[in-house]
């Protein structure tokens, strides 16, 4: 067995010492120092390792707190939209029902609405990813039901666009403010005493009474008609109105007129007993009772 000699030299002193150690020793400590240096950086890579991950441990925990409290806030604020989305329905309905629309069924309503529903059943065990699943689905409902809105919203503006834009062109006001002395229908002629049909209304004022359009339209004629003097003819695209006996005619063949507009003053032109304005109102060329398209309170019987 071979044996090795270790010479010590102390620094402060002559004396040197010898140490004779074999082979044998020099590998068990060589071993042993091995394993010890092995332990150490295995124990060293095991707390490391645990403290990494109990860091990791501790911020995921504290990031679980935050999101808890967002969701919770996101919660809230879609149980606040839900009620707001409810109370919108609830106005698109009456609308529905004044603008004479049909009601949609709640089936059409929650059609498409659903997707995420079939995987809470998985999350049960695991109170947030449910919480999370959850309003995941209630705000793709709302989504849903936000996109309805806006399509049955824009079909109801539409219906009162479209009934605003029949209203303007229906004539529906008195053409002068002044007494009713002639009404629609059969009636002695005042010249020749004879029965005739009175195609208008007959509406008395002095010379110069402002005379309006009783409708939005589109003047297509203005001039002179035996017996009607001085004539103005309206067309509204339903409804064509004519205003007769005038002073003054103030707008052009061609023009377009809205209604309050004045286009012409009361006068006595033509054959007529005295000033006032004749008012027909014809419906596909057809005429009809102006009494029927207009407010009673602008004449007086």
């Amino acid at each position: 067995m071979k044996r090795f000699n270790i010479i010590i030299v102390p620094h402060n002193s002559s004396d040197l010492r010898q140490v004779r150690l074999s082979s044998r020793v020099i590998w068990l400590g060589a071993t042993f120092l091995c394993l010890l240096i092995a332990c150490s950086l295995f124990f060293s890579y095991d707390l490391i390792t645990h403290l990494t991950t109990r860091i990791k441990l501790t911020n995921t925990e504290e990031e679980n707190r935050i999101l808890r409290k967002k969701l919770q806030v996101f919660q809230t604020k879609t149980d606040s939209l839900s009620k707001q989305l409810a109370g919108l329905l609830e106005n698109e309905k009456r609308m529905r029902t004044i603008a004479g629309l049909p009601e949609i069924d709640d089936e059409i309503r929650a059609f498409g609405i659903g997707g995420t529903q079939t995987y809470q059943k998985e999350y049960t065990s695991f109170s947030s990813v449910n919480r999370a699943v959850n309003t995941e689905y209630s705000l793709d409902s709302l989504l849903h039901q936000a996109r309805m809105e806006k399509q049955i919203l824009a079909e109801v503006c539409s219906t009162f666009e479209e009934r605003d834009r029949i209203l303007k062109l229906t004539p529906t006001i008195s053409p002068m403010d002044g007494y009713l002395t002639s009404k629609f229908g059969p009636r002695r002629d005042p010249f020749t005493g004879t029965q005739k049909m009175h195609t208008g209304i007959d509406i008395s004022a002095p010379v110069g009474t402002p005379i309006r359009a009783t409708a939005d339209g589109r003047v297509i004629f203005t001039g002179w008609k035996s017996g009607f003097g001085r004539v103005i003819k309206v067309n509204h695209i339903y409804y064509t109105t004519v205003y007769a006996h005038l002073h003054k005619i103030l707008v052009n063949k061609g023009e377009k007129v809205k209604r309050h507009q004045i286009i012409a003053s009361c006068g006595k032109s033509g054959s007529t007993t005295g000033p006032h304005v004749h008012y027909e109102v014809l419906v596909s060329g057809k005429h009809v009772d102006p009494l029927n398209y207009i407010y009673p309170q602008y004449i007086y019987d």
